[in-house]
């Protein structure tokens, strides 16, 4: 990753959180309303544990839901 590797994401254009446990490391992927994940961002950005993140984000954005792959 460098420098010029960001972006921005309107929180209007997620419609979910998709948090992965299906693999060994958990993963976290930002989904627009067509479905298809949205570029930029990864769970690399997030300092703490995933699911705590995506549960504040919705409380600020509750349009968003929470999908959690087990």
């Amino acid at each position: 990753r460098s420098a010029g590797d960001m972006g921005r994401i309107h929180p209007s254009r997620i419609a979910s959180i998709r948090i992965n446990r299906r693999q060994e490391d958990e993963s976290l992927s930002l989904i627009g309303e067509d479905g298809e994940r949205l570029a930029y961002f990864d769970e690399e950005l997030i300092t703490w544990r995933c699911d705590r993140w995506a549960e504040q984000f919705q409380r600020a954005y509750p349009h968003v839901r929470i999908d959690i792959l087990d």
